[in-house]
């Protein structure tokens, strides 16, 4: 059996096609329990969480905060000592959603495995700009995060 021009570039088109719609599934990334507002509030640029929204997924697990189309998606994981890391959730290489790595203690792209510190700096993988990572602080018995630097 022969194989034509015609049949290598449709096989290779193909391929492609495949490939690109499997990244394109993947493209979701990792998958978070998502927040539902409880008693939170979003004034201007200040989001308030109830924090034991946040701890109430348990250690070393992730959060989703979706806010719509004002500001990026947000990722809480709350840490042993009562604080929370806070990072934006869309990996900047790809737009996969990355996932806390409580092993590494770091953030990790399951797409094409770029890493990323608590901080946001990349660290490895394709990835070449960093997570946001908006400020955020512990005020009582919730989680204050200033959005003005996650704007979509």
């Amino acid at each position: 059996m022969s194989t034509s021009r015609r049949d290598v570039l449709v096989f290779g088109a193909s391929a492609f096609a495949l490939g690109a719609s499997g990244c394109a599934i993947l493209r979701g990334g990792a998958v978070h329990p998502q927040w539902k507002a409880s008693q939170a509030s979003l004034v201007g640029d200040t989001l308030t969480v109830p924090l034991a929204d946040v701890v109430a997924v348990g250690p070393g697990k992730v959060l989703e905060v979706r806010l719509g189309p004002s500001h990026k998606d947000l990722l809480l994981s709350p840490r042993a000592d009562g604080g929370v890391n806070v990072v934006t959730g869309a990996c900047p290489h790809n737009g996969c959603i990355v996932d806390f790595d409580p092993v590494k203690n770091d953030w990790a792209c399951p797409c094409h495995e770029s890493r990323f510190t608590l901080e946001g700096k990349v660290t490895g993988g394709p990835a070449k700009k960093n997570l946001k990572v908006p400020a955020s602080r512990v005020e009582g018995d919730a989680l204050v995060v200033d959005l003005s630097s996650v704007r979509a």
